[in-house]
């Protein structure tokens, strides 16, 4: 077994997997020292580790890695990697960025790729079809945003939000004005950029990660929603129902499980918005069936809803 490691400016976050790349178990300490490490390496049987760090690794961990491993790796800027870095000084790019470029490169080969990092910075980076890491860029995170309102202003207050709030178009009170202003103005910004590369005609495949990823794909996904209510009929199921969807596509470029995975749950949440469920467990819902095609002309989502 494998063990990952990957230390941010807050949080440290770690993996165990097999040579195949499939993640057993993973833990998020807020602190990590080299008595975690000991107590995994009693707990499972790891023979190969690896970290990779944005700040300075503590020695102690360093040597009881290598201790303990079979194989050790400390991931910097001399380790052999499947991309090509192109950035103009290739040694200051963050290794967490040049990890999560390698990861998504690994996923997806032959793809183009935007990978956007929801940390305590918010970074976004380029993979190209290639395989070359051809730039990126840095914006505050949103603990950042929240903690600058707060310390620039005399009576703007520190906020703090859940993951699954819902976050309003616009507050009507001054904390939900600012968690609608940074959460939405993020949201906003990651289709930006990639509003941006499809007005370049570029295709490419987008990966969000990052420990406040959940944030920004909650906004993005309530506001399908609200697009997805609008349409919805009027109607409550008493029985269960099973969903039919059909999906027309420009081109047969994109994945059909990328394609429809991210409906789906968009959908059957919104058909539980509108009061046609009570929710969308396996009571209420029978099955799915998907259904793919190509209209270059008309793309859209056609769904039918059958009740038992």
């Amino acid at each position: 077994m494998n063990l990952c490691i990957d230390q941010g400016n807050s949080r440290t976050k770690v993996a165990l997997m097999t040579d195949e790349g499939k993640i057993i178990q993973h833990f998020i300490y807020k602190t990590f020292s080299s008595a975690d490490v000991e107590r995994l390496f009693a707990l499972y049987d790891i023979t190969n580790s690896i970290i990779s760090s944005v700040i300075n690794v503590e020695s102690a961990i360093i040597n009881t890695l290598v201790k303990l491993s079979r194989h050790f790796v400390l991931f910097d800027h001399n380790t052999p990697i499947p991309i090509c870095n192109k950035y103009d000084t290739p040694e200051t790019l963050g290794l967490d960025r040049l990890a999560a470029a390698v990861g998504a490169r690994q996923l997806c080969p032959n793809e183009n790729l935007l990978i956007i990092d929801v940390g305590s910075a918010i970074t976004y980076d380029f993979v190209s079809e290639n395989g070359e890491y051809t730039g990126g860029n840095i914006a505050p995170g949103l603990k950042m945003r929240f903690t600058i309102l707060h310390r620039m202003t005399k009576k703007l207050p520190l906020v703090e939000v859940d993951e699954n709030e819902l976050i309003p178009l616009f507050g009507r009170n001054t904390r939900d004005a600012m968690v609608a202003g940074v959460i939405r103005g993020v949201a906003y910004e990651v289709k930006g950029y990639m509003r941006s590369l499809k007005e370049q005609k570029i295709s490419f495949k987008t990966y969000i990660t990052g420990g406040h990823a959940p944030y920004i794909l909650n906004a993005m996904k309530q506001k399908d929603q609200r697009i997805i209510l609008e349409y919805l009929p009027e109607v409550k199921f008493k029985k269960a129902v099973f969903l039919e969807y059909h999906f027309y596509e420009p081109s047969s470029r994109r994945d059909k499980d990328n394609i429809s995975g991210y409906f789906h749950k968009v959908f059957q949440d919104a058909m539980v918005q509108a009061g046609m469920i009570p929710n969308d467990g396996w009571k209420q819902i029978k099955g799915m069936a998907d259904y793919f095609d190509i209209d270059k002309k008309w793309p859209r989502i056609e769904v039918f809803i059958e009740e038992e």
